[in-house]
Formats: structure tokens, C-alpha cells, sequence
């Protein structure tokens, strides 16, 4: 079995690094070829953290999630305000890969276009692999309403229904 997600591995990093929960930053503890307290990892071109520690690459979000609750994430850690390198305890959860897509808008009126045959606004939504139509409506912002009450109920505290950039 690899090293890289055990318990050991999770003692290795404790022994290495310090977390600091209001900032979201992971620091180097003293040890050779360090300089104790400089902040570990680096800033990748997609927004995410990384640190290397023992010929190993960790997302420095699930670094952190380790060293907290002293096992490794079963499924993906979700930035809940949607910013890759907000590594602070209170803006990360554990999450299913459905749960963290249902935390991702990139356009304006998520869930909702233009029927051109109908002329007419259309919700639809896609639950458990399966779109389901919500309905016809005269305007983007009915559709917009239904969509996203429907959003919410299935999906809860992970529902994101309007861009990052707009909260």
C-alpha cells in the first residue's frame, strides 16, 4: 500500500508542518533544509495549493483536512465561497463529488434556456445522472425561480445557484 494517504503518513506530516485555521496557512516546522515558520507548498496555475513532503504531492486542502481530523477525506474537500486557495478550516467540508459540482455556477442563470421553438424560457435540472424538465416560463427569471427552489431542495447547504464573483 502507498504511504501517501495512511495514518502514518498523517504522523509524518504533524511531525512537519503547523496549521494555522483563521488563515488557512500550513508552515514549516524546524527541521533540515527548512526555514521554520515560512508557509509550505506552492500556488498552482488552476488556483489550488500544493505541498511536497517525502517525494509527494498533496493538495494542500486535503493536507489540511488530514492534520484536523486525523484521517484522510473519504470522497473531495469542497471551498465553500468557491475560492481555491481560501484554505481556512471554517471555508472547508468534506464533500461527494456531486455535492461539490452542486457548488459550481458559471453563468448567470444556472438551470435555465431559451426554448427557441417554444419561445419560451425553460428550467431543467439534472438529478442522480437524470435531467428532469422543471417548465416552460415567459420570462429567464421564472424559470430561474423554479430551478433554483428545486436546486436547493435536492441539494441543501451545497446549492450554489448564482456565480462566486456575484456573492
Amino acid at each position: 500500500m502507498s504511504l501517501k494517504e495512511t495514518p502514518e503518513m498523517i504522523e509524518l506530516l504533524r511531525a512537519a508542518y503547523d496549521y494555522d485555521a483563521a488563515t488557512g496557512h500550513v508552515t514549516h516546522r524546524a527541521r533540515s533544509g527548512v526555514i521554520a515558520g515560512a508557509r509550505a507548498g506552492t500556488l498552482k496555475d488552476d488556483g489550488y495549493r500544493i505541498v511536497h513532503f517525502k517525494g509527494r504531492r498533496f493538495q494542500e486542502h486535503r493536507l489540511i483536512f488530514a492534520l484536523m481530523t486525523g484521517r484522510w477525506p473519504a470522497h473531495q474537500i469542497d471551498h465553500e465561497n468557491t475560492i481555491r486557495d481560501d484554505n481556512r478550516w471554517t471555508n472547508l467540508r468534506e464533500a461527494t463529488p456531486t455535492q461539490n459540482n452542486a457548488n459550481v455556477c458559471s453563468r448567470a442563470l444556472k438551470g435555465v434556456d431559451f426554448h427557441k421553438y417554444r419561445n419560451q424560457w425553460r428550467a431543467r435540472i439534472r438529478l442522480n445522472g437524470k435531467r428532469h424538465d422543471l417548465g416552460h416560463f415567459e420570462t429567464a427569471e421564472e424559470a430561474s425561480a423554479v430551478y433554483t427552489a428545486a436546486f436547493k431542495a435536492a441539494h441543501g447547504e451545497f446549492a450554489r445557484t448564482e456565480p462566486a464573483y456575484l456573492d
